[in-house]
């Protein structure tokens, strides 16, 4: 408990799954013990992500850039989407 651990990693985008895969690697030093963690995240284009949130039944109303409110920009870190249940009038071409 409390011991060094050494920590490296991989990454790797394959553009026609829109996947990126993630790989990080722990070593305790002095051989203690080793782990792996593997994370594939899908990323989505936001008028794709409206999409699918429209053919759920949600009503895509705001796209944010981060979780403090900021635009939507090519550069934000994050994705974050205020959405509702869709209600009766309104339309894609609203959107």
């Amino acid at each position: 408990m409390g011991g060094l651990v050494d920590v490296s990693g991989t990454e790797a985008y394959d553009p026609a799954t829109g996947i990126m895969h993630y790989r990080t690697f722990r070593a305790g030093r002095g051989g203690g013990s080793r782990t792996e963690t593997v994370l594939d995240i899908r990323f989505t284009a936001p008028d794709d992500l409206q999409r699918l949130l429209r053919e759920c039944g949600l009503w895509p109303e705001r796209l944010l850039g981060d979780f403090s409110g900021a635009p939507l920009t090519d550069g934000s870190p994050e994705i974050v989407v205020i959405a509702r249940p869709e209600q009766a009038g309104q339309s894609e071409a609203a959107a």
